[in-house]
């Protein structure tokens, strides 16, 4: 199962902002306009979160997409939000090095040749989360900072499984660079466009995550959702759609890169 794939008709807008780069830098300008991603060291309020992020995490090489997307989520208005950061490695190693307002649960491996589990920690940060939704987070995704709030109101409106995100914007390296040095994110930078990204960041309540049970592993694979994969995560979406940013960098754990290194992980697959 490619819990990061693309639907039908994503490819089409990749090539047309490769073609026409002008067309998707306007589009990111437009996307940002109405999504704005803020960046801040602390959420306003951490007193009874309604949205838990849960990130899970392994290695310093990637440190710097964590700070970054902690910042943004960080920067969420109008809901309380919290975030959970699951390391999943021998040692502790990025603990001492997360923000205070973040909470940290440590999942140590039986050897440090095992293969990085994404279920397992997404599971443990799910059963530590105390907002009523939980969103299960790639840790190299900047979110606009409305997002939390979208999702708190769509599941008030009864959905229980969300996948908001309808443009992902994957910045090049130079880019990328840039903004872990300065903090300031350009829309003015030609970026590869996703349409409609499956995974990377996926909303349910918590109530209906666990009644389905939650993800599942069956040795090192991840295999989704206990019935159905990620197509049960997938059961209620909602008809509006945010605009996502991916910052670029190197390969994540346990995720092949796309033949695109532009893509870093838009098409990546269990191996």
């Amino acid at each position: 199962m490619d819990s990061h794939a693309q639907s039908p008709g994503a490819d089409l807008v990749r090539r047309a902002a490769k073609v026409f780069p002008q067309a998707g830098m306007r589009l990111m300008e437009k996307a940002f306009e109405q999504w704005p991603i803020s960046s801040v060291d602390t959420p306003p309020s951490l007193d009874q979160p309604a949205v838990t992020f849960v990130i899970g995490h392994r290695g310093l090489a990637r440190l710097p997409h964590l700070l970054a997307t902690l910042r943004s989520i960080a920067g969420q208005t109008d809901v309380p939000v919290e975030c959970v950061v699951v390391e999943q490695a021998v040692e502790r190693e990025v603990e001492s090095r997360l923000p205070a307002w973040v909470r940290y649960i440590h999942t140590p491996p039986p050897s440090r040749d095992y293969d990085y589990n994404r279920s397992w920690t997404l599971n443990a940060g799910a059963r530590a989360a105390r907002g009523e939704l939980v969103v299960l987070h790639d840790n190299d995704m900047l979110v606009p900072r409305g997002y939390a709030a979208e999702l708190h109101a769509r599941m008030r409106e009864g959905f229980d499984f969300l996948d908001l995100k309808r443009f992902t914007f994957y910045l090049p390296e130079e880019t990328t660079r840039r903004f872990f040095e300065s903090g300031e994110l350009s829309t003015n930078v030609p970026s590869t466009v996703v349409q409609n990204l499956r995974g990377a960041s996926i909303a349910a309540s918590r109530r209906a995550y666990f009644a389905i049970g939650g993800l599942v592993r069956r040795g090192q694979r991840v295999l989704g959702a206990s019935v159905g994969g990620w197509e049960r995560l997938r059961a209620r979406l909602s008809a509006v759609r945010t605009s996502l940013s991916h910052t670029a960098g190197g390969k994540a754990p346990r995720w092949r890169g796309a033949s695109d290194s532009s893509l870093p992980r838009a098409q990546g697959r269990p191996t």
